[in-house]
Protein backbone atom coordinates (compact mmCIF):
# COMPACT_ATOMS: atom_id res chain seq x y z
CA UNK A 1 0.00 0.00 0.00
CA UNK A 2 1.45 3.31 -0.82
CA UNK A 3 0.42 6.15 1.05
CA UNK A 4 -0.82 8.97 -0.62
CA UNK A 5 0.23 12.98 0.35
CA UNK A 6 -2.63 13.61 1.97
CA UNK A 7 -2.26 10.47 4.40
CA UNK A 8 1.17 11.11 4.69
CA UNK A 9 0.52 14.92 6.08
CA UNK A 10 -2.34 13.51 8.26
CA UNK A 11 0.79 11.02 9.71
CA UNK A 12 3.02 14.37 10.25
CA UNK A 13 0.48 16.14 11.95
CA UNK A 14 -0.52 12.97 14.19
CA UNK A 15 3.49 12.79 15.43
CA UNK A 16 3.66 16.61 16.05
CA UNK A 17 0.94 16.34 18.27
CA UNK A 18 2.84 14.40 20.65
CA UNK A 19 6.00 16.95 20.30
CA UNK A 20 3.93 19.85 21.15
CA UNK A 21 1.97 17.93 24.20
CA UNK A 22 5.78 17.58 25.72
CA UNK A 23 8.18 20.43 24.30
CA UNK A 24 6.53 22.48 27.54
CA UNK A 25 7.52 20.11 30.19
CA UNK A 26 11.28 19.77 28.54
CA UNK A 27 11.48 23.70 28.35
CA UNK A 28 10.60 23.40 31.37
CA UNK A 29 12.78 21.01 32.96
CA UNK A 30 15.48 22.53 30.91
CA UNK A 31 14.97 26.00 32.05
CA UNK A 32 15.19 25.09 35.67
CA UNK A 33 18.01 22.42 35.64
CA UNK A 34 19.92 24.32 33.23
CA UNK A 35 20.46 21.39 31.00
CA UNK A 36 20.05 22.20 27.84
CA UNK A 37 16.77 20.67 25.94
CA UNK A 38 18.94 19.19 23.26
CA UNK A 39 20.84 17.02 25.93
CA UNK A 40 17.38 16.09 27.27
CA UNK A 41 15.80 14.95 24.58
CA UNK A 42 19.77 13.32 23.61
CA UNK A 43 20.95 9.83 24.25
CA UNK A 44 23.58 10.17 26.90
CA UNK A 45 23.04 8.15 30.07
CA UNK A 46 24.91 10.56 32.15
CA UNK A 47 22.99 10.17 35.93
CA UNK A 48 21.88 14.14 35.50
CA UNK A 49 20.59 14.17 31.69
CA UNK A 50 18.68 10.79 32.27
CA UNK A 51 17.10 11.97 35.34
CA UNK A 52 16.29 15.30 33.82
CA UNK A 53 14.58 13.17 31.07
CA UNK A 54 12.92 10.84 33.64
CA UNK A 55 11.59 14.11 34.98
CA UNK A 56 9.82 15.55 31.48
CA UNK A 57 8.20 11.74 31.51
CA UNK A 58 7.29 11.91 34.75
CA UNK A 59 5.26 15.06 34.48
CA UNK A 60 4.12 15.01 31.40
CA UNK A 61 2.42 11.81 32.09
CA UNK A 62 0.90 13.09 35.19
CA UNK A 63 -0.68 16.10 33.54
CA UNK A 64 -2.33 13.24 31.09
CA UNK A 65 0.26 12.15 28.29
CA UNK A 66 0.01 8.43 27.27
CA UNK A 67 3.47 6.60 27.79
CA UNK A 68 3.57 6.21 23.67
CA UNK A 69 3.08 9.96 23.08
CA UNK A 70 5.65 10.91 25.24
CA UNK A 71 7.94 8.18 23.83
CA UNK A 72 7.36 9.47 20.29
CA UNK A 73 7.84 12.76 21.01
CA UNK A 74 11.28 12.23 23.30
CA UNK A 75 12.22 9.17 20.29
CA UNK A 76 12.13 6.51 23.05
CA UNK A 77 10.54 2.93 23.31
CA UNK A 78 7.42 3.54 25.55
CA UNK A 79 8.46 0.88 28.22
CA UNK A 80 11.27 3.37 29.04
CA UNK A 81 8.93 6.21 29.45
CA UNK A 82 7.37 4.05 31.51
CA UNK A 83 10.53 3.18 33.31
CA UNK A 84 11.35 6.81 33.93
CA UNK A 85 7.84 7.45 35.21
CA UNK A 86 8.47 4.89 38.15
CA UNK A 87 11.92 6.17 39.03
CA UNK A 88 10.90 9.83 39.20
CA UNK A 89 8.45 8.51 41.56
CA UNK A 90 10.27 6.32 43.72
CA UNK A 91 12.74 9.21 43.89
CA UNK A 92 9.71 11.41 45.44
CA UNK A 93 8.40 8.92 47.24
CA UNK A 94 11.95 8.47 49.22
CA UNK A 95 12.54 12.42 49.30
CA UNK A 96 9.03 12.72 50.49
CA UNK A 97 7.79 14.88 48.24
CA UNK A 98 3.94 14.57 47.60
CA UNK A 99 2.41 13.07 44.42
CA UNK A 100 -0.62 14.95 43.16
CA UNK A 101 -3.40 12.53 41.10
Amino acid sequence: MILSPADLARCDDIASKGLAHVKPFVDAVAEATGIPARLIYGQSRKAQYAQARQLVYFLAHQSGVGFSTIARAMHRDHTTVMHGVKAEANRRANKGVALEN
